[in-house]
């Protein structure tokens, strides 16, 4: 579980960083509205990696598994679910991991990929990390 843990909170950072750098770059990408939440999108890059840096404290300080599991599937069935909802209003494009596109090219010919990867990935794991302890409180 410990493993698992640095790997989340890894992946956290590496996202929230990818975020922190293209607000600070000024990326022409993150001047543009959200289609879902009409927010400026540096708005919304910034709140979600400030969540994401908020949960990798969390997941690497916090002692109890099971509400560690629980609130990294909160978070992962957010981002899951915005990337539904992009898919859903038609948008095939979205910029989750803040753009990056003009220092990183292949970040941004591949980014609604790896994020939705990334998303799918800690939605599932801790889902299936979760069945022990959701089938010993359902089971009493």
């Amino acid at each position: 579980m410990e493993l698992y843990r640095r790997a989340v909170a890894l992946v956290l950072s590496a996202t929230a960083l990818l975020k922190f750098v293209a607000i600070l770059r000024h990326e022409r990408l993150l001047e543009q509205t959200d289609p879902l939440t009409r927010m400026p999108m540096s708005q919304l890059t910034l709140a979600a990696a400030l969540i994401e840096v908020f949960l990798a404290v969390f997941v690497l300080t916090y002692k109890r598994s099971d509400l560690v599991l629980i609130a990294i599937h909160v978070c992962a069935w957010g981002f899951v679910g915005y990337h539904g909802a992009m898919i859903a209003s038609g948008n095939l494009f979205c910029p989750c991991l803040g753009g990056g596109v003009s220092w990183w090219p292949w970040l941004g010919l591949h980014q609604t990929e790896a994020s939705m990867a990334m998303a799918l990935w800690l939605w599932i794991s801790t889902f299936v990390l979760l069945l022990p302890t959701l089938r010993k409180r359902f089971s009493q």
